[in-house]
Order: structure tokens, then C-alpha cells, then sequence
């Protein structure tokens, strides 16, 4: 029922972005700093951007190349659909109107959009080793938003083998990803084992159900769906995605959505050590130079670091914009700069002595925290249904005051542990 939106000249209408008219800076903080990265790597820059996380990548394109419209880089939309996947490795590429149908659940895309089927279909006819020769002179790539277990269908064939441009992808100097695109990098290996790949779940479900190596329910399944999951069940790749990140599982919309005890419970669930759940409108950078590995944090509020002990307990961090991490084998820790740069303490009231309810909805686990950072709380309790919280610092719990904002504490091993009553 979708109709073609068409100019006076029979041409497609395009979606535009203007970034100079957001009124979150936050945005363009990032933004700006995706545009410098690109700069500093070579003298004419490219990065293509990959929407196979939408169910429709078609219509999401016009989006990201306006995105992605810096001042000198050059930026387009890579038709790397499921649809190419499939044919271009089979040399089916007459039969993409049916691929697209079979494998994307999409229709009639060459009436809505006859500039991208047929953009798709001239990188099919060229074949593989253009893909792979066009993604690697390619500085950087972008993953979308929307569905992560999509973009893996486009990195990994029906047998969870890698395609001949998979490789190419993980050697690029810069990988961006926002929500979907940014869960999608988890994978390969690090000493704990192979690093699976968050798909779905809630906090609440996690915790009363655990976690399943099985695909995502349907966005559309009510109640009970396939493979006796909820709508909120915990699922997860247990072969991961693309592999860019191996320090251990991301995750994205964090503290907005609650996803703590979720993370925790997949880590422990499948043994890794270490999550990391990015806020809204915050982009972790991971930085690798030669022997040298660090974080820092960009953009609006922060990112939670998750080690796990066992089912339901374990330590979190916080590092709000500005916190730069030392990335070493020991672990993951607040560089000395931002230690020594850290704001004076400011004198707040203490938290009152009352259980916090609903904790695990909105971000009220991230304000708890953040109140326990300003005030140098030890001990706080909070509670959500049959669920009891506790967070407690140790002696390897630290609070810095990194910037001015609602979230600018940071938390350093703030040890939590879930029971139920």
C-alpha cells in the first residue's frame, strides 16, 4: 500500500538531512568527530554506509548519505542487502526482485525506489571481488540502526560462514555504528571465549527467565512466540557478529531502556567478563595505535561497563562523557588524566533512607547511581516487583565527578547483587 513520491519531473523525491538545524549538540559532537577521524586517516576519504539493519534498506539510505555529508569525504549508500548477499555469491543476480522477497520480506522496491534497486543491482552484475575491492578503498563504514540479526545476514551466509568481504569490513581504520549497527560489532574471540551478539530482551525478563541462543522473536509475536520466548526474552548470537569489538558484549539505548541486569545476565550466562552498554545520543570510541588501546566517551551522558561474578551480581562502572579508559590486560580503568582532572565534590543532601521502587524501568538505575556518585553513598537499596536490589562500594569502588551534567559521575566497581523475595 506504500506509493512512489514522485517530483514534477517523474523523479524520485529524496529524504534530506540538515544537521546544521539539530538542537542537540550532542549530535554533532559526534558527528564531528566521525568527519575529523575520517580526515585524519588519509587525504581523500570515503566511508559507505550500510543499512541492512532496517527491514527496508532502501528507504533508510537517503538518510544516512545526508548523515554522512561531511565537507570533504566522500560519502554513498553500499547496496550490501540480504538480497545481494545471496545473489552476488551465487551469481543470481537476475533474480534479486525474488531474493528480495524470499530473504527481506520486501516488495515491489523497484516502483518505490528504482534509483537504489537499480544501484543494487549494477554492484551485483560487477561481482564479488568489486565488492571486496570497493569496501576495501573505502576509509570507513557506517551500520544502521533497526536490527542487528539483519546486518549479520549480510556479513555471514546461511551457515554462519564468513562472506569474501567480511574480512575486508573488519581491516577498515573506521567503524561507526549506531543502535543496531553498534551491537552487530561484538564477536570473535577474547579469553573468556567467543563473544556472542545481544538480539532482544528485557531487564525483568532476563533475570526471571535467563538467556537463549536462539534467534529473536518477531517484532510483531504478543505473549508467546516461537520457541516458547516472550516478546521480552533474552536472546543472543552465540557465534557473535561482526568481530570488530572483542572485549566483550555491547549494547545500546542502556540506561534509557534499563539494560543492565539483562548484560549482566547474558555475561554470566555465557561466561564473558565484560559489557558494555552505550546511553543515547553517547558514542564509545575505541582507539588502537599501534600497542597502545584506550576508550573515551562522546557525545550526551555515558556508558556503563557490566563484569559479571555470577548470575545476578557483579560490578558496574560509569563513564560519563569526557572519561577517557585505559584499556590493559588487567582490565578496563580511569586513565590518570581523568582522575587528576576531576571536578571538587559539591555538597548535596544524602539519599534518604527508603527502598527506591521500579528500578529496573526508565533510567532510574542510571539516577540512583549517578545520586550514590555525587553524595559518596556506600549502600542503597531499590527494589522492582519480585526483585531486590543491592549496590554497595567496596574498596575498589571510587567517585569522580568528571563533568557538570545530570550524568556526569563517574563510578568506578560499584558492586550489585539481585535476589529475589
Amino acid at each position: 500500500l506504500e506509493a512512489v513520491i514522485l517530483n514534477k519531473q517523474n523523479q524520485r523525491i529524496t529524504e534530506r538531512v540538515y544537521k546544521d538545524l539539530t538542537t542537540e549538540t550532542s549530535t554533532t559532537d559526534i558527528l564531528d568527530f566521525v568527519a575529523a577521524s575520517l580526515k585524519t586517516t588519509t587525504k581523500s576519504p570515503t566511508i559507505l554506509a550500510v543499512t541492512a539493519s532496517s527491514r527496508d534498506p532502501y528507504e533508510s539510505a537517503d538518510f544516512y548519505e545526508g548523515l554522512l555529508n561531511f565537507k570533504g569525504v566522500e560519502s554513498s549508500w553500499l547496496p550490501l542487502t540480504p538480497a545481494l548477499a545471496k545473489a552476488i555469491t551465487s551469481k543470481q543476480c537476475e533474480s534479486l526482485d525474488s531474493l528480495r522477497t524470499d530473504s527481506m520480506g520486501v516488495f515491489n522496491r523497484e516502483t518505490i525506489y528504482p534509483d537504489r534497486i537499480k544501484a543494487e543491482k549494477a554492484l551485483c552484475d560487477k561481482g564479488v571481488d568489486h565488492l571486496v575491492k570497493l569496501i576495501e578503498n573505502a576509509t570507513g563504514m557506517m551500520f544502521n540502526g533497526g536490527d542487528q540479526s539483519l546486518t549479520r545476514k549480510v556479513l555471514f551466509d546461511d551457515n554462519g560462514k564468513q562472506y569474501p568481504w567480511t574480512h575486508a569490513i573488519l581491516q577498515r581504520p573506521l567503524l561507526v555504528g549506531t543502535s543496531a549497527g553498534t551491537a552487530v560489532q561484538s564477536g570473535g574471540k577474547n579469553e573468556y571465549g567467543s563473544v556472542p551478539m545481544i538480539s532482544n530482551g528485557t531487564s525483568l525478563a532476563a533475570m526471571r527467565e535467563g538467556s537463549f541462543a536462539v534467534s529473536p522473536p518477531s517484532e510483531r509475536c504478543e505473549n508467546e512466540c516461537s520457541n516458547k520466548l516472550s516478546s521480552d526474552s533474552l536472546t543472543y548470537e552465540k557465534q557473535g557478529g561482526l568481530g570488530s569489538f572483542t572485549y566483550g558484549v555491547l549494547d545500546t539505548h542502556f540506561s534509557e531502556r534499563n539494560r543492565t541486569m539483562r548484560l549482566a545476565r547474558l555475561l554470566a550466562d555465557t561466561g564473558q567478563k565484560h559489557g558494555f552498554g552505550v546511553d543515547e545520543t553517547t558514542a564509545l570510541v575505541s582507539i588502537r595505535a599501534g600497542g597502545t588501546s584506550l576508550m573515551t566517551v562522546i557525545g550526551k551522558s555515558g556508558v556503563v561497563h557490566v563484569q559479571s561474578d555470577a548470575k545476578n551480581s557483579g560490578a558496574i562502572s560509569y563513564w560519563p562523557v569526557g572519561t577517557v579508559i585505559d584499556v590493559t590486560k588487567d582490565g578496563f580503568n580511569l586513565a590518570k588524566r581523568t582522575v587528576d582532572n576531576a571536578l571538587p565534590s559539591i555538597k548535596i543532601p544524602p539519599l534518604p533512607m527508603q527502598r527506591f521502587g521500579t528500578i529496573f524501568s526508565d533510567a532510574k538505575l542510571r539516577s540512583l547511581v549517578q545520586a550514590m556518585c555525587l553524595t559518596q553513598e556506600q549502600q542503597a537499596v531499590a527494589q522492582h516487583d519480585e526483585f531486590l536490589l543491592d549496590l554497595n562500594a567496596t574498596e575498589n569502588t571510587h567517585y569522580y565527578r568528571v563533568n557538570t551534567s545530570s550524568t556526569g559521575c563517574a563510578v568506578e566497581n560499584l558492586a550489585f547483587k539481585v535476589k529475589t523475595f
